[in-house]
Formats: structure tokens, sequence, C-alpha cells
């Protein structure tokens, strides 16, 4: 059972999941085999104790289950499988009860069908005051509203009246915002991902949205789409069209659902990302701001869990920002809400960062000998941050040791890919020949500059560049 589908899918469902799952599985009106139930019941205990490998032996399971019975590996795999398609519709019916709304369109096709007058016109005026009142104006309010004109229409002609039918335009009108909103955010999200793998989707319209211009919709979450549709379509950043399309994030708040929303804010994140990157440094300050209502709004939280790489990016940017005071309070409030295995060392190595870059070196080594590497970032990052305290205290002796040591850590490194590998081995070797030039004088300083800005893969480039300036001053 250790390489089964069922054993995959019990493996992502939490606590309360499993409460709900079984009473799902219990209940006669789904499953009527008293023996899935016994299983489902000994996979949730087994789920409490993190599925130990030694208890998903097949035979064992049965026999726990079935004492007086032959183990039948074709019986045990129809019960696993009736199991399995059980705990696939249940995700279904949690994935249909969390929209209610469109839950309730199912109710008035049938209250319809059956042609339950009474019950179809409460409910129908019920529904439809939710999604006017509501507020919301994204593609699946349209949606539901076009659903819900489709079944007016089937019960307007079920009573063959000889007059005019106001459902059919009002189908018309929803799927037209749909549809424009629909296709817009799918090319938004094409152009994007197009440029992190730089590759060419063809993108195709009844009318080409290039056309279009943003004052020629009166529905503000079409707007902001086209507002990103053509901000991601130049080549270079855009002060302009960015301001524009991050007012637009106000503007909308209440009319999209809250996770629409946060792909909205993750769009902006990576424009402002990408535009640094391109040293554009301008946008430093607006990427601050984006994070910081993301935090404070809970955008960039998942499951009340924040993304490591997110709580890294945000960390970087408030120390090279200098906003000291504002990422120590980050990193002390936010580091809990990082996944459990990452905490200790994120919490020391950030701190520890904090401390460097505030030339507070002493406490950010202390802090440095209580990170256990849980990851590649801060297995790396910890040797790249001593050899910078050691190189800017003047230790000769511990960075030439450190950094004989680490290249020989990097030749058996086998984890990391060839581009991020030989970023490592260049800082490394290029901080030694700054750190020599130091020793020795500034004759070739010059001419390291130059290999440090044309060297493509390598890390802390700022940093070593900084050191040259500094040392340029002397």
């Amino acid at each position: 059972m250790k390489k089964s589908k069922l054993l995959d899918i019990c493996q992502v469902l939490q606590s309360e999941e499993w409460r709900q799952l079984f009473d799902y599985v219990s209940s006669p009106y789904f499953n009527k085999q008293d023996a899935v139930t016994k299983l489902c019941s000994h996979l949730r205990e087994l789920s409490k104790k993190k599925f130990p490998g030694h208890l998903l032996n097949r035979q064992a399971i049965w026999t726990t289950l079935f004492p007086e019975t032959n183990f039948s590996n074709k019986e045990m795999a129809y019960l696993m499988s009736s199991l399995l398609k059980l705990i696939e519709d249940f995700l279904g019916q949690k994935e249909l009860e969390d929209n209610p709304q469109q839950k309730e369109t199912f109710v008035l096709k049938a209250l319809a069908q059956r042609k339950l007058k009474k019950s179809y016109t409460y409910r129908l005026r019920k529904l439809k005051k939710e999604v006017q009142d509501g507020g919301r104006r994204d593609a699946q309010s349209y949606k539901l509203l076009h659903t819900i004109a489709t079944i007016e229409d089937i019960t307007f002609n079920a009573q063959n009246l000889r007059q005019e039918n106001p459902h059919l335009q009002e189908q018309n009108n929803a799927l037209d915002q749909y549809f424009i909103q629909t296709k817009l955010k799918l090319y938004c999200n094409i152009l994007n991902h197009a440029e992190v793998i730089r590759t060419d989707y063809q993108i195709t319209w009844p009318q080409d949205p290039q056309a279009r211009k943003i004052d020629d919709y009166d529905n503000y979450v079409t707007k902001t789409y086209q507002c990103l549709f053509e901000l991601l379509l130049k080549k270079e950043p855009n002060e302009a069209f960015f301001h524009l399309y991050d007012s637009f994030l106000d503007t909308v708040a209440n009319m999209v659902g809250k996770q629409e929303l946060i792909d909205m804010y993750y769009y902006a994140i990576n424009y402002c990302l990408n535009a640094i990157n391109k040293g554009e440094r301008q946008y430093a300050n607006k990427l601050l701001q984006l994070y910081q209502t993301g935090l404070s709004k809970e955008y960039l939280l998942v499951n009340e869990e924040l993304s490591p790489w997110i709580y890294k990016n945000i960390i970087k940017l408030g120390l090279g920002l200098k906003q000291f005071e504002w990422t120590e309070n980050f990193i002390l409030n936010y580091t809990k809400k990082l996944p459990s295995a990452y905490r200790d060392d994120a919490l020391y190595f950030n701190l520890s960062d904090l401390r460097y870059h505030q030339k507070q070196y002493d406490e950010a080594l202390a802090l440095l000998n209580k990170v256990d590497f849980s990851d590649l970032f801060y297995k790396h990052g910890t040797k790249i941050m001593l050899l910078k305290i050691y190189f800017e205290k003047r230790e000769t002796e511990a960075l030439l040791s450190l950094s004989g040591s680490y290249k020989l850590m990097l030749i058996r490194e086998k984890e990391l890919s060839g581009s991020i590998l030989s970023a490592y081995k260049n800082f490394v070797r290029l901080l030694e020949k700054t750190y020599r030039v130091k020793d020795n004088g500034k004759d070739h300083l010059q001419k390291i500059e130059n290999e440090i800005i044309k060297t493509k893969n390598i890390n802390a480039r700022q940093w070593l560049l900084e050191q040259i300036k500094e040392m340029n001053k002397k």
C-alpha cells in the first residue's frame, strides 16, 4: 500500500477533513459497504501516527480489520479502490460546499424541472439578491449570472408564452463579461509565464485585445486586467502603467474573490521583482509596500502559512532598503508562520543577517552558530555570510581557511544546479582576488571590478562591488 494512490490522497487530508470524511463514508447514502468504512477508520487512526511504513502492509491491515477471514489481495485491492473513489467524491463535494452559490444553481434547476414554482421563485429571488448586493464584478460572478439566466430561460420557455424573453439578453450580457475577463486573465497568465520560461504562446481572440483600451470597459475588474495585459506587453518597465494597475488593486479589492485578489497582488510583486532585476531600483520601495499590504491583509498566507521563498525575499528587500527595525519585527512576528521544519534556522540565520547589516559582527557570528542547515539556502548562505564578516573584519586566517574548505564543499556539492553552483564558486574566487588586492595594493582593482561586472553567474555581486568602492576611497 506504500505506493498506492489511496495512500497519496490520505496523506494530504487534514485532521478536520478526516472527521468529515468518516461521516461521509459512514453514510449509507454514499457507501453501503461496512468493510470500506472499517478501512477508512483504520487509515484515519494511522494518519494520527503519520502513516508509519511498517503498518502499511496490505496483509497486516487486512488481518487487523478481518482477523477471522483469509487474506485476499484481490478483495483488498477492491476495498482500496472503493475507498479511493469515495475520498475523491468527498473532495469534490467539499469544493461544491465551499461555493454555496454554485450549489444553489443546482437546487434551482431541480426545483424548476419539478415545476415547484413557490420554492423556485423564493430561492431565485434570494440568490439574485445575494449576487447583486455582494458587489462582486469578477468573471465567476458573471458565470453565475449566466447560469441563473439560463435556468430562467428554460423556465420561461416551459410556459409557452408568446412574449419577449428578457433572459436571452441577460445570458448574452453575462457571457460577454465572463468571456472578456476570462480571456484577459488567461492572456496575462500567458505573458507572465512566457517571460519566466521564454516561451512563445499564440494569443487568439475574435478581436485583437491590443486594439482595446482600458477606458473601453465600464467594469473595473475588466479595466484592471486590460491594464495588466498592456503592462505585461511592454518590454521595459513602465511606471505610469504600473501605478495605474496598482491604483486599480484598491478599487477592485471588494469586487473579486480573495484568491483572485491574491493573484493580482502577485502579478504586481513579480513585476516589481523583474524591474529591480533590470536595474530599476525605484521599484524597491513599492515592492516593500506591496509586501506590507499583503501581510497585513493576509494575502500572502496560504492556510495561515507563509512561503519560505516570500519570507526570504521580504527580508532581503528590507535589509537592502535599510529598514532594519521593520525587518526585525517582521522576522520575530512571521518566522512562526513558516512551515515548522524551517522556523529555527530561519530565525537564527535571518537575525544574523540583520545584525551583519547593522555591522554587529560578533552577535551575527553567535547567531550563525545556531543554524543547523535545514535547507541548501541556509547551508550556503551561512558560508557566504561568514566570508563577508571575515572580509570586513579583516580576519585573514579565518577567511582563507573558510574559503579553502568551502571550495572543497562546492566541488562535492551534488544538490545544486550548475548555474547556482557556479555563482557560489565565482563569488569565492573573486572574493579571494579582491581580498589579496586589499593586502597587496590597488594595481589590479579596476581589472577585478570589470571581471565581477562581466561574470555571468555570481553570488553577492553588488556586495563585492561595494567592497571595491570602499577600497577606492582609501
